[in-house]
């Protein structure tokens, strides 16, 4: 009986993060799990398919590979940057004002004018026609 090695490729993903603190924050200060979290960090993933038993394309191997390897690499990155939230805190809570929101109308609407066009509220078809979908 064989056993074959799992295929590997120069396949990864790189996650890369520059923090720039307030300076109010001591950067040595921020820790995960008793290490120091830097302001700037790099981590590469590999991506590793592996033979299986079911025939599969390569893509469908390639995404089945990819899955677990992007939930380690944001389970990292969210473990990383949560310690940098936590040690923030809300010491940059007032650094944007978010005006005064009126009856109906959230910090959410406020910050989404200019940014969103009132036309894509609409329901329109790929014609620029407004309907309820129905055939006449």
């Amino acid at each position: 009986m064989t056993a074959s090695a799992a295929a590997s490729s120069s396949r990864q993903i790189t996650v890369t993060y520059t923090l720039h603190p307030p300076t109010s924050i001591d950067p040595s200060t921020v820790t995960h799990n008793d290490k120091p979290v830097p302001t700037s960090h790099t981590s590469t993933y590999p991506i590793t398919t592996s033979e299986s038993k079911t025939p599969s394309s390569e893509t469908s191997s390639y995404y089945k590979a990819l899955a677990p390897t992007l939930r380690t690499a944001q389970k990292e990155l969210m473990e990383s940057l949560s310690a940098w939230k936590e040690s923030i805190g809300d010491s940059e809570k007032m650094k944007e004002d978010p005006g005064t929101p009126g009856f109906g109308r959230g910090k959410a609407a406020i910050m989404a004018e200019g940014v969103m066009d009132p036309e894509d509220e609409e329901d329109s078809d790929e014609n620029g026609e407004v309907g309820d979908g129905a055939e006449v």
